[in-house]
């Protein structure tokens, strides 16, 4: 790391990239819970107002990361350490010794929030999936798509096909 050290404006950067990023993914982590109600109770409309919420969230998101990593980037090559894992451990050591433990814990903190809401996407992804997957078995089940059907041609003479695959059709 060649002896160098961020200066306290530099951890008066990060501090802020880091508070304001945990805000976002706060924000994002109650959208997640208010998706998953929505989607348990089958609330469509809800759940339509609810996205189009979380679109605008998501970008907002996505900006702030590319800033925070453009900002890490340059302090990584002023410090001659490359980005990869371990970046976050030199940074933190990189700093003044005062603010080395006040950003070590907003840095945690963050990745908490982090993995929480990627826990709870996954959890999302998982009941969206199986609803899917019962919404197809309904629908099967109600038009007796499991066992063969009767159907009727132009002639109106009658045919026996098994397994028509409604849901998979184009129309």
């Amino acid at each position: 790391m060649n002896g160098l050290v961020l200066n306290d404006a530099d951890a008066d950067l990060l501090r802020a990239h880091f508070n304001e990023e945990e805000s976002m993914q706060q924000d994002l982590d109650e959208a997640l819970d208010a998706l998953e109600d929505l989607v348990v109770r089958n609330d469509l409309d809800g759940l339509h107002r609810r996205l189009e919420m979380v679109g605008p969230l998501l970008g907002r998101l996505e900006t702030l990361v590319r800033r925070r990593e453009r900002v890490v980037g340059r302090f990584a090559a002023r410090l001659g350490v490359s980005a990869g894992p371990g970046l976050a451990a030199s940074l933190l050591a990189a700093l003044p010794v005062g603010r080395r433990d006040e950003l070590s814990g907003i840095h945690r903190s963050l990745m908490d929030r982090t993995g929480g809401v990627q826990g709870k996407n996954r959890r999302l992804r998982v009941i969206v999936g199986e609803l899917a997957r019962l919404n197809r078995e309904m629908v099967r089940a109600a038009f007796g798509l499991d066992h063969a059907q009767t159907t009727y041609d132009r002639g109106g003479r009658t045919r026996e096909e098994g397994n028509l695959a409604i849901m998979d059709r184009r129309i």
